[in-house]
């Protein structure tokens, strides 16, 4: 019993320390010269920007890679999926070979 108090108090507590769902995102002004639906990442200033209407995004905090193994471009998203099949770029496989 005391046992199940403790887990008890251990997940409220813990579930309390966790930042919430909005804390991890701000809706900001943004340039109106992006489309609604576009994702532009600032890595310099570690942020990606959701562009919801003309004029606004929802910013994220985003980690970003070290200088020396960072990249640029672009790309479309064609889907969302649960379980991603993704390989990081030969840049990054020839830092780290298996």
């Amino acid at each position: 019993m005391l046992r199940t108090l403790i887990v008890g108090v251990a997940l409220v507590v813990g579930a309390a320390a966790l930042p919430s769902v909005s804390a991890a995102r701000d809706m900001v002004a943004f340039s109106s010269s992006v489309e609604p639906g576009t994702i532009v990442i600032d890595a310099r200033r570690r942020k990606l920007f959701f562009v919801e209407d003309e004029g606004v995004a929802i910013r994220y905090p985003i980690a970003v890679p070290k200088s020396s193994e960072e990249w640029s471009g672009s790309a479309t998203i064609i889907g969302k999926y649960v379980n991603p099949d993704w390989a990081p770029p030969w840049i990054v496989k020839a830092s780290r070979p298996l």
